[in-house]
């Protein structure tokens, strides 16, 4: 079976795929509950936690720590082997096995992109993290960032049919949420780090990221221009 054409709403014979307009009140209780389920997703102190154990991968990856094997373990091989790596993710590893999570110490929410640069590449969090952990007087692992759109919202891209033969869309999804979070170890005084970030911390954000990686990053096109998703 051809998935890209399913997903993309024909059939592998290039029909158009169609619901039945019945299902339509069943898709919309499955997009609530979406939103619901990924409410908690991003909130804390899950999001805190899933950033520290992205940032103890990070670190391990560019030490080249992490084998190709490794995204075949198990989880408890996994554990097992970034115990075994650099002095950093070993620290943010024993903080998670013991449910300790790092402080959020700066954040921000909207719907529009504040900047334009590729908010899933990870390397757009490590630069953030890493300019929070300079700034603060911190090692590199005592500090995780978080940049990300949100799948909060989700559209249903097939078309509903009524038996009278109407075909129409699903309904329209709530806008994109953009998220920054900047996290630190709680030994970390972050007077520095608020001092200098002064309640823009997407300014703060967006000058980490265009220091460190200034081809990811341009200013938006206006205040009011639409966000991408």
């Amino acid at each position: 079976v051809n998935i890209g054409r399913v997903e993309a709403g024909r059939t592998p014979g290039g029909d158009a795929i169609e619901l039945d307009s019945g299902v339509f009140p069943e898709v919309q209780c499955w997009k609530h509950a979406r939103r619901v389920v990924y409410r908690s997703v991003y909130s804390e102190p899950h999001l805190g936690m899933s950033m520290m154990l992205q940032r103890a991968l990070e670190i391990a990856y560019v030490r080249k720590e992490i084998p190709r094997s490794f995204w075949r373990f198990s989880d408890p091989e996994a554990i097992g082997h970034l115990l075994k790596t650099n002095d950093g993710t070993r620290a943010i590893i024993e903080r998670l096995r013991g449910l300790q999570a790092y402080n959020l110490v700066a954040a921000w929410d909207g719907t529009e992109a504040p900047f334009e640069c590729n908010w899933y590449d990870w390397r757009v969090r490590r630069a953030v993290a890493d300019d929070a952990a300079e700034t603060a007087g911190a090692k590199p692992w005592q500090a995780a960032a978080y940049l990300g759109v949100g799948r909060d919202a989700k559209r249903i891209s097939l078309l509903f049919r009524t038996p009278e033969g109407e075909v129409y869309p699903d309904s329209a999804e709530g806008p994109p949420q953009y998220r920054v979070r900047i996290y630190l170890h709680p030994r970390i005084a972050s007077t520095k780090l608020l001092r200098l970030i002064d309640g823009d911390v997407v300014g703060f954000a967006r000058r980490a990221v265009n220091g460190r990686l200034p081809k990811l990053v341009t200013p938006p096109v206006s205040e009011s221009s639409p966000a991408g998703f």
